[in-house]
């Protein structure tokens, strides 16, 4: 009798199971959602016209920022492709006016109610379009060195320059119009599932790396084999840290009081305030990543027979310079504690919290609560910025002691894995909402 009870539990489960899988809300924003990102893939691969895309492969490989830009936008910046830009510029847009909201008071009330928020989103739009066309310039001066451009004088010269700048800057628009549709129909954030679906299809640096090391068993031996199924054990267990530091949290004990019974007595609900470990994402490897990168980057505008020394001087500050390794772990313990500092305001937590009833055990409500919260902050700051420090260098010490070119990086890794288990929640509280109970069982 029991037996049957608990096949007849286990059956209603399953069936329970696939009918969560197959709600008709859900699967349509799923569907939406590939729609859109294969719309974003197509624009990847449509070049723009005047371009020489064999031309432009000299200008990658030299600077780490590019290599990553590229990496990003699913290699559509090193064809010049429409959506070549992708979502760079608001990304760095949205970090500027996310910096001035803090520095001026006028902008730090706007974040404060609903349509100041729509102003200060409609602010980082046009701040956006702006670094768009900036960097569209940039970009094609640059393509225009190497020599990339089918014209280089006269009025087709201008008649192209407009064009590709003008494309270039649209296409970036019209990315962050398809991330807002992922938001407004689809599932999950549009602009983290384009910069992931961006980073997925790089799948020829896999393949290119493993055909130099077949290359390098050919010509030295063997043993250069045993390269492969390290490679394989490598990327699983540099997965499994992130996946495993990306969850990590210190979990602060809350406890609220509130009213319960005829006789207005006092019942104890205890909580939590969940604290990160990895507050800021992505954002300190990514703004330290770009200050070692410049350098490199000033190189692609420096003629070397003009200026040779300081060619080579620039030239050699790349990630094969333990300097710079020793300077790249430097700058993101220093901006993860920068950009942890103004986002993560203890007073205000404290406030919220003495203002909704609850409180810390053990801590007087007010100052010494903010103190409190302020100290662990920082505490998990520092081990944060190791924990950013390790998947960042970590591989390029891994291409330094095998002297192999591992494209895929520790940033890349932190942008699949919290893209994926965001969307995987957001799945998950969609099937909550619409199967409550089947969910909950």
């Amino acid at each position: 009798m029991n037996n049957a009870v608990k096949t007849a539990k286990r059956e209603f489960n399953i069936r329970a199971f696939f009918e969560k899988l197959m709600s008709k809300s859900v699967l349509d924003k799923i569907f939406v959602t590939l729609f859109i990102l294969f719309v974003y893939r197509l624009g990847c691969n449509l070049s723009i016209p005047f371009v020489n895309a064999e031309a432009m492969q000299a200008m990658f490989g030299q600077t780490s920022v590019l290599d990553y830009y590229n990496l990003v936008s699913g290699g559509a910046l090193a064809q010049c492709a429409v959506f070549a830009l992708g979502v760079s510029a608001y990304i760095s847009a949205s970090i500027i006016i996310q910096l001035l909201c803090v520095a001026i008071p006028r902008l730090e009330e706007l974040t404060k109610d609903v349509s100041g928020k729509k102003k200060i989103n409609k602010i980082t739009q046009y701040v956006g379009c702006g670094l768009g066309a900036v960097t569209a310039f940039g970009y094609f001066l640059a393509m225009v060195r190497y020599g990339a451009m089918k014209y280089t004088s006269g009025f087709p010269f201008f008649v192209q320059a407009v064009t590709v700048i003008a494309i270039l800057t649209a296409g970036a628009q019209i990315v962050i119009w398809l991330g807002w549709k992922i938001d407004e129909k689809g599932i999950g954030n549009g602009i983290s599932l384009i910069i992931f679906s961006g980073i997925i299809s790089r799948w020829d640096s896999v393949i290119s790396l493993i055909t130099t090391i077949v290359q390098r068993g050919q010509e030295s031996g063997w043993w250069n084999y045993l390269m492969i199924p390290a490679a394989i054990l490598f990327v699983v267990a540099a997965t499994w840290y992130v996946v495993h530091t990306n969850n990590a949290e210190r979990r602060i004990a809350v406890q609220y009081s509130s009213k319960s019974g005829a006789a207005n007595s006092f019942a104890k609900h205890a909580s939590y305030i969940p604290l990160k470990l990895i507050m800021s994402g992505v954002m300190p490897i990514i703004f330290a990543s770009t200050i070692c990168s410049l350098p490199s980057l000033i190189t692609m505008f420096i003629d070397f027979n003009k200026h040779p020394s300081l060619f080579l001087v620039l030239a050699s500050w790349n990630s094969s310079n333990w300097l710079y390794v020793l300077t790249y772990i430097v700058l993101i313990f220093c901006f993860n504690r920068f950009y942890i500092s103004i986002t993560f305001d203890p007073d205000s937590m404290s406030n919220n919290l003495r203002m909704s009833g609850g409180s810390i055990p053990g801590i007087r409500p007010g100052k010494p609560t903010a103190q409190y919260l302020d100290r662990n902050c920082k505490a998990l700051a520092t081990s944060g910025s190791f924990v950013l420090s390790v998947v960042a260098c970590l591989p390029i010490v891994a291409g330094l002691v095998t002297g192999l070119d591992i494209q895929f990086g520790g940033t890349s890794l932190l942008i699949i894995v919290g893209v994926a288990l965001d969307v995987v929640h957001a799945i998950d509280s969609d099937l909550a909402v619409h199967h409550r109970k089947g969910f909950l069982d």
